[in-house]
């Protein structure tokens, strides 16, 4: 009996490893990893007349400004500055600056007809 709860315990134990940090790493045009705590969702490349973009879509927990306000942090750490392009009705548009750098977008938006906390985030530069 002893054996079957000791089972039971590891098998719960190792179930449970992981779940508690979900954590994405963008790797930036410079290289660098920014960290954001969320669920990449899709990363791919956009073309247009313009140019290309990478795009790194990801999904948070927290609410567009405290996940903008989290990620700000992480862009500090590299050192990046920040200009707030758009706050307005649950959407944030961030550029991020770095010397001689691609400027490096964010758009943290509240997904349509959700009740719950939670954040759609892209995290876009051109390539």
């Amino acid at each position: 009996m002893k054996r079957k709860i000791l089972v039971l315990a590891a098998a719960f134990m190792l179930a449970a490893c992981g779940q508690g940090d979900k954590s994405v790493q963008v790797l930036l045009d410079d290289g660098a990893k920014l960290r954001i705590n969320g669920t990449l969702v899709k990363e791919y490349s956009k073309s247009s007349s313009e140019g290309t973009l990478k795009v790194n879509n990801v999904l948070v927990d927290d609410s567009p400004k405290e996940a903008e306000e989290a990620i700000a942090k992480e862009f500090k750490r590299l050192g990046y500055r920040r200009k707030i392009i758009d706050s307005s009705d649950g959407v944030y548009k961030v550029h991020y600056y770095k010397q001689d750098r691609p400027v490096v977008g964010g758009i943290y938006t509240q997904p349509k007809g959700s009740v719950s906390s939670g954040a759609h985030v892209s995290i876009y530069w051109e390539i």
